[in-house]
């Protein structure tokens, strides 16, 4: 692994993750990056393992699982806090990864009979 691969891996990682809640294109982050749009993609896969657009969903995600475990608000503010554009959006990717919806995975987590996620 070069220090360049490491550089702009790192940085695409970091600022992913500074900004997950805010709309990220994969220009910006090639920009940001000093590389180009297919190299960026290609290579982010290829070493982290997730596209672009999973790895921001899987901390989009993550995320709201927190929100869901910590707090009473509603799904609406929180599909927004975490970046996702509608509750729909956000209860279909947040399925599809945890494999239960938001509000099964709120009421499992806050009963104390049934093991977390």
């Amino acid at each position: 692994m070069s220090e360049r691969f490491q550089n702009y891996i790192k940085r695409a990682i970091q600022e992913i993750n500074h900004r997950f809640t805010e709309p990220l294109s994969l220009d910006e982050l090639s920009g940001i990056c000093g590389v180009s749009r297919y190299y960026l993609s290609h290579e982010f896969h290829r070493y982290v393992g997730d596209t672009l657009i999973e790895y921001i969903i899987l901390c989009r995600v993550n995320h709201a699982k927190e929100l869901l475990k910590y707090s009473n608000l509603d799904m609406e503010t929180i599909s927004s806090q975490c970046g996702f554009r509608s509750a729909s959006h956000f209860i279909r990717q947040f399925k599809a990864h945890v494999n239960m919806t938001p509000l099964q995975y709120r009421k499992k987590w806050s009963d104390p009979h049934t093991p977390a996620v």
